[in-house]
């Protein structure tokens, strides 16, 4: 049994008065009581109960150790309750991180209607377009596009995503539309230099066209939401994955350009650590992204 086990048996053996008094009020046999006052004692070198008398006798070196046995016992009790009450309440701060892409995607929406059902958890919500450590960046939960390999982590298929390319009506209507005429060489393009430069170079191949396939013709930008917000202004014709541009499409602010292209779709997974044991709030938030509609 453990150290506290036997801090229990002790301080129970002194409040009852008596051994078997402690076995009755602990569910244990009287000799388990005795086995575990004797283990104790001798961990720790003291006699803390005088056997040699007729009635129970504390010794000195025992009732100090009583009053700190007591308080450490109520502290874990208490700590126990708090954590008993945490998990009734579903009370608690998740840390969630997601690259940027997915700022203008429909997690965002999903995670206000999760904060929206449950007040009592709060959410800490960051960009990271790294691939982090979750354990050493504390991140309980990561939403990340792409496959995920690693022994350490769980990996939750949540839906597909792809690329699309699209542009603005006001660019397509100034410079027209290359799908219909084929004239690459007037348009630019606004190339996401944090994508693979392998995606980059599928979709310069598809226009046919030797100058657009030139890399230095066009505009670049490391940042997802600059590169939306140019796209959107008529800057240029841009390639992202559909998810973070369903809402300005469905406004009417992009167009979608090829949308025969076959691109290759790509995962949206939500990765957590394996634990042996995760609260009761961090479960409710695993069980709330599995079953969204939006994200199934």
């Amino acid at each position: 049994m453990s150290t506290l086990v036997g801090y229990r048996v002790f301080v129970t053996i002194v409040e009852q008065q008596s051994f078997s008094g402690a076995a009755k009020e602990l569910h244990l046999s009287a000799s388990t009581v005795s086995k575990q006052l004797s283990k104790l004692e001798d961990r720790l070198g003291a006699q803390l109960i005088d056997r040699s008398t007729t009635t129970l006798s504390i010794t000195q070196s025992g009732l100090n150790f009583y009053e700190q046995c007591k308080d450490i016992l109520q502290r874990v009790d208490q700590a126990e309750i708090s954590l008993a009450q945490e998990q009734q309440d579903l009370g608690g701060c998740i840390s969630v991180s997601f690259s940027s892409v997915l700022c203008k995607s429909v997690l965002i929406e999903v995670l206000t209607e999760f904060a929206d059902e449950y007040p009592h958890i709060t959410l800490n919500l960051q960009t990271e377009d790294q691939y982090e450590n979750l354990v050493a960046n504390n991140i309980d939960f990561s939403f990340r596009i792409g496959e995920v390999i690693n022994s350490l982590m769980v990996c939750l298929p949540l839906l597909k995503t792809r690329m699309v390319m699209a542009a603005a009506p006001s660019y397509l209507q100034k410079r027209g539309n290359p799908e219909k005429t084929g004239l690459w060489k007037n348009h630019k393009l606004i190339i996401p230099s944090y994508f693979p430069e392998k995606e980059v170079t599928q979709f310069l191949n598809l226009t046919n066209d030797s100058d657009c396939q030139n890399i230095k013709n066009h505009h670049k930008t490391n940042d997802v939401l600059c590169l939306i917000e140019a796209g959107i202004s008529g800057l240029g014709i841009i390639t992202s994955l559909d998810l973070s541009l369903n809402k300005a499409i469905a406004k009417g602010e992009l167009e979608v350009l090829f949308p025969e292209m076959n691109m290759p779709s790509r995962p949206l997974n939500l990765i957590y650590h394996k634990r042996s044991y995760m609260p009761n709030y961090m479960c409710v938030f695993k069980d709330f992204i599995k079953t969204h509609t939006l994200l199934n």
